[in-house]
């Protein structure tokens, strides 16, 4: 799994954020806060459509409400890795410590995720990581900055 940090540049940001998602180039995408939510809000949505699509014809007849018992294993799957209360937890970034926003109509199972998520970020020293690489990219973009200025700015 790649963990990979999409910046909010002008027009670029959404797009890019949605390549990369659709793309499944990434499981944890971070985007922006605007451009995470729309993604983040859209496929919720489809995936509780196609949930409700899926149960409507499979309940049509006799035929496919057999059909339906066969797939049973694979539609469950389907359902628990699309179930967006198992990736709830977000962690703020930008602070001195530790913070993590659940969302909030989260129910047991959003909860316990939020809760896994800090439990994880303070175990693998997830602050100390960001502050190491952050020390270490702040010679390189002050470098960058003072060859280019103006394009080192619109970022």
């Amino acid at each position: 799994m790649k963990l990979i940090y999409v910046a909010k540049w002008a027009l670029w940001g959404p797009f890019l954020c949605q390549k990369v998602i659709r793309r499944y180039e990434v499981n944890d995408p971070s985007c922006g806060g605007f451009d995470g939510n729309v993604a983040l809000k859209a496929s919720e949505g489809l995936a509780t459509m196609v949930g409700g699509f899926l149960k409507n014809e499979f309940s049509r007849n006799i035929f496919t409400k057999t059909a339906a018992i066969l797939a049973y294993p694979v539609l469950s799957a389907f359902k628990n890795r699309v179930d967006h209360r198992r990736y709830n937890g977000a962690a703020l970034l930008g602070l001195r410590g530790l913070v993590f926003k659940s969302h909030g109509s989260a129910d047991e199972v959003a909860f316990e995720a939020a809760m896994n998520r800090a439990y994880d970020a303070c175990k693998n020293q997830l602050l100390e990581r960001v502050r190491e690489r952050i020390a270490r990219a702040a010679p390189l973009l002050m470098a960058a900055e003072a060859e280019s200025p103006t394009c080192a700015k619109t970022l």
